[in-house]
Order: C-alpha cells, then structure tokens, then sequence
C-alpha cells in the first residue's frame, strides 16, 4: 500500500475476513539508531491513547511476528495492525484535482482542527502533520496516522520532529517549543497546499525569501507573487498568515480557527455535500494548467 523510511504498509485479510493495514517496521531502521525503537513505541502509545473516529485505529501489535511462504521466511518482525482506510491521503487529492475549492478545504480544516482539539485535550502532540499522513476514506472522512513522532506532554519540547516544509520556525531555530502551536503551524501549510497546490515557502526560515516576508510582516508582498496562479479570499488569507505566524506566541490557537471569519462567513458543506462535489469533478480551484507546479510559482 506505501512505504516510507520507518516502514512499509500492506493489505491483509484475516482469518475472520476483515480487511486490515499491516505496518511493517524496517528492520534496518530499528537498528540505525538508538531512538529509532522510541518512535515503534510512541505510536503504539498514541495509538492506544486515542479514540476517535478521525484517527486511525490500532487492533494489534508485536515484536515477533512471522511471514512465510514458497520464497520468504521472516521472524522477529515489529508491527501494527491497522484499520484499513483507503491508500488515497490528502496529497492524492491535491495531485488529481491541483488544488480544492475553499469550500472544500473548510471541510477538510474543519475535520482537522476537531481532531487536534481532542488529541491536545489528551496530552498529545502529532509532530508530523502532512498531506501524506492524513488518509482519506471512501466519504471523504480524513483519518490521521503516523505518530511516531507523537509527544506525550504539555511542557515545551526540544526534539526536532517532523518533515521539513511543514515545520514551524522555532523547531527549525532549535528553540523549545509547544507541540500544540507547531501542530498549527504545519496545518497551515497543509490549508495553503489544499486551496493552491503548491506549498507557500521551502522552508520557515529567515533565509527562505518566501517566508522572510512573513517574518517581516509583508504580506501585500507575499500575496503578490501568486495572483497569476490562483486567488484567495481575504478571510482565507487572513487565517493563513495566522496560522504561519513567525512568533508563536502571535500564532492562532485551535479554538480560534474554529471561530474564524473564514469559518464564520460561511459554513462547511456537510462530508455528504463534499462526495457529491467530488462525484461531479466540481472541486478544483485552480485551472489545470497550474497542474504539477506545486512549491513555487
């Protein structure tokens, strides 16, 4: 089904015939270093922790699992046994359709921010938001996964987690930081990737011209530079510049992207409304021929 650097995922069928996601961890990646074992365990932990239909469910794990057959033989294998979603994430759909309605995305974010709302109030931080690890299922119900870059406390981290177009600048800086805050910050970027199929900057960092006009407030500058490709509304914009604030401490909280103007202004079509949009190809909002252009204009 996919594969990164930790693991790769497969479709399996159980003996009582429920399909499943298997998530098999390298076994040369649980011997490159020492932390690497952690991230296995920080999973299971949040996996286990967690109850709620955005998120994926855990049924089973081990560290002594077996594959056999005519060409393989393997033990000692680490793995999660998952509900299976679909192999379609959020950057499948902004691939097939090169960006979404605000409508749309509303949903989306809408989904997103309930979400971090319930994982926060349990203690937990994702540490890894990204189109790729927000599954989308048959309805159009997003389910997040991969936390095993997940943080267990309230306190301000140290820990450099995540991937890097999608962290905030104070994890880039080596600062502590509050995971709740960078959480907000990569949903940022995943809100602009959705609405413009592109990603607003390389990098959060002073040296990134992009972002350099977010450090320095230029946001007249910022928007500029993107209107031959695609048109956001003001309260969209507004939102966004918000969610990408520099200083964390400026930075809007979850509770108050749920009471945005953008969200105000208009509600979110309901995941029933969002199928048939997605049945009647009427979702894009960027013309085809930006297609394929995403991560700078």
């Amino acid at each position: 089904m996919g594969e990164g650097t930790t693991s790769r995922v497969y479709l399996s069928v159980r003996k009582d015939q429920q399909v499943v996601a298997i998530k098999i961890f390298r076994s040369e990646f649980l011997t490159s270093r020492p932390e690497a074992r952690k991230i296995f365990i920080d999973e299971l932990t949040a996996l286990a922790t967690l109850d709620h239909p955005n998120v994926v469910k855990m049924y089973e794990y081990g560290i002594d699992g077996k594959i056999t057959g005519d060409y393989i033989n393997m033990e000692g294998i680490w793995f999660i046994v998952l509900e299976y979603v679909s192999t379609r994430t959020l950057v499948d759909l902004v691939k097939e359709h090169d960006s979404l309605k605000e409508e749309v995305a509303k949903n989306f974010l809408q989904q997103m921010i309930e979400t971090l709302l319930y994982i926060n109030s349990k203690g937990i931080g994702h540490r890894d938001i990204k189109l790729e690890n927000i599954l989308v299922n048959d309805d159009y119900m997003l389910k997040f996964t991969d936390f095993g870059f997940a943080s267990f406390s309230k306190e301000n981290q140290t820990e450099q987690k995540g991937t890097p177009i999608y962290i905030a600048p104070e994890i880039i800086m080596g600062e502590s930081y509050d995971p709740e805050k960078t959480d907000v910050f990569s949903t940022g970027v995943v809100l602009f990737a959705l609405c413009s199929g592109r990603y607003p900057f390389e990098w959060a960092h002073i040296s990134d011209k992009r972002y350099k006009l977010f450090i320095e407030r230029k946001f007249e500058t910022y928007w500029k530079q993107f209107e031959r490709h695609f048109e956001f509304s003001e309260t969209l914009k507004d939102l966004i510049q918000q969610m990408l604030a520099f200083d964390p401490n400026d930075r809007i909280t979850l509770i108050d992207i749920a009471n945005h103007d953008w969200f105000l202004e208009s509600p979110a079509p309901s995941l029933k409304e969002i199928k048939t949009l997605f049945e009647q190809n009427n979702v894009s909002h960027v013309s085809s021929s930006e297609s394929g252009r995403r991560g700078g204009a």
